[in-house]
């Protein structure tokens, strides 16, 4: 039987204990919803550190490809041998006549055991190259026989070989002076230095001098030559630098063809040096745009098209602040030249040139003719270079052998520019010509494959020939 009394008792008690319960019951919701909201954010966390960890890796990857060339890019350029396009180098086994000296290399105890090794099983052979150590000057003293012409009265004698004039220096002295300061491009202390520890030769600033001197005279007739092969060619390129005679600015001048190089130093930039070395020139002449080669006469001008793409290229495109319409003319401007360039290539004859020209001088007017350009800096660029000058611009693509570029010119005044920062010029007008005569005579032999040690000596012979006729 239940007992309902007690009960009724417990029903406040339990109802309390429910509340409890109820409260309890509550606190662990609340305490779940939290952990489920952390839980929430720990994984929205993890991932944006996924997604940053893989753009990380990707930046890795790139900054790798960046400082460190590609495994198959490397094993690429480190293969042996010529690279696309160029033409490999390979050293010649040097032939029996060449040998100068045999020697032979025997071994009597083992290197790793110290044991007798008796009689060789075989032999090997390898070659070596060297030079020879510091050598002595050779110094030689001439005994040369007087005679008396009866015929005109003059007392005469014989010319050592290998000496020209009254110099006491010998022909390879010379020519190793002239490698040394030409085309080695050392200062005189150097040459002094290098002479005196390798073959024990002291030769003072004033020998030096000498030496050059007497080189600048007997180039006089090879000078002038020079310069008539100029005129009588069908092509000169001509470019110009700073030079420095006596702590004044002066110019170094490079006038050139396929055959010759003429430097002059002069003490002026003005149109009258190439005026006045062009006389009776009537061929193609390719310069930048500096203005002076305006004052050589009857010549066909052609301007350097890298000297105008470059001046679309710094001075508009990528100035501060280009505007699109100059970025623009820079691209349209480097197609069309391109495209020229490989229009000239297909040309067969002298025909198809010229047609080429003028369908391209055509193409060209669309930039120039009847247009306005917004920026002013375009603008300017467009009278200045299309308007007035587009056609030397073109010149190029009349004749085979006039290039599109002056960059020869260029190569040719940047020795002078070497000479002047290492030398810091010359120190007399008298150093400032031997300076262009021995330069422009060596640089030709050397531009005509010929060999210096051969051919010097021709030419000078020659030369005092003619200067005693």
């Amino acid at each position: 039987m239940i007992d309902w009394y007690n009960w009724r008792k417990e029903i406040p008690r339990s109802r309390v204990k429910i509340q409890r319960y109820e409260e309890t019951i509550r606190e662990l919701e609340k305490e779940l919803a939290e952990k489920e909201r952390l839980i929430a954010e720990r994984e929205k966390r993890i991932k944006e550190l996924e997604d940053e960890n893989q753009r990380l890796k990707g930046t890795q990857k790139k900054l790798r490809e960046i400082v460190f060339k590609p495994e198959e890019q490397q094993e690429e350029e480190n293969r042996r041998g010529a690279k696309d396009g160029h033409r490999g180098f390979f050293r010649r086994k040097p032939r029996s006549e060449d040998i100068t000296e045999r020697k032979t290399v025997r071994l009597h105890h083992c290197p790793q055991c110290q044991g007798d090794l008796g009689a060789p099983h075989g032999w090997r052979s390898r070659t070596s190259i060297d030079l020879p150590p510091p050598q002595k000057p050779s110094i030689i003293e001439w005994r040369m026989a007087r005679y008396h012409c009866t015929g005109c009265g003059h007392w005469v004698q014989g010319q050592p070989d290998g000496l020209f004039g009254k110099s006491p220096f010998g022909i390879n002295l010379i020519m190793k002076v002239l490698d040394m300061k030409y085309r080695g491009k050392d200062t005189d202390a150097y040459i002094q230095e290098s002479l005196r520890r390798w073959h024990g030769i002291d030769l003072s600033d004033g020998g030096i001098h000498a030496i050059l001197d007497h080189a600048a005279r007997l180039f006089g007739l090879s000078y002038e030559a020079i310069k008539q092969a100029l005129r009588d060619g069908k092509l000169v390129q001509a470019d110009e630098t700073g030079w420095r005679v006596e702590g004044e600015n002066w110019y170094a001048w490079a006038f050139l063809n396929e055959k010759v190089t003429l430097y002059q130093i002069e003490n002026t930039r003005g149109g009258g040096v190439p005026e006045e070395t062009l006389k009776g020139f009537h061929g193609t002449l390719l310069t930048d745009a500096y203005q002076g080669y305006n004052t050589v006469e009857d010549v066909e001008r052609a301007l350097c098209g890298v000297h105008f793409l470059r001046h679309t290229h710094d001075d508009l495109a990528e100035a501060d602040g280009a505007s699109a319409e100059a970025k623009e003319f820079h691209k349209q401007m480097t197609w069309f030249f391109r495209v020229a360039r490989k229009k000239k290539k297909r040309c067969r004859n002298d025909e198809e040139r010229l047609a080429l020209r003028r369908s391209m001088q055509r193409a060209l007017e669309r930039y120039w003719k009847n247009v306005t350009y917004e920026d002013p800096l375009v603008e300017a660029t467009r009278t200045w270079w299309l308007e007035k000058r587009g056609d030397q611009l073109l010149t190029f693509l009349k004749y085979e052998g006039v290039p599109w570029d002056n960059n020869a010119a260029e190569r040719a005044v940047r020795p002078m520019v070497r000479r002047r920062k290492i030398t810091g010029g010359s120190r007399s007008q008298r150093g400032a010509e031997r300076e262009a005569i021995n330069m422009s005579c060596i640089t030709t032999l050397l531009k005509q494959g010929k060999d210096l040690f051969r051919e010097v000596p021709i030419l000078w012979k020659i030369s005092i020939a003619s200067a005693n006729s």
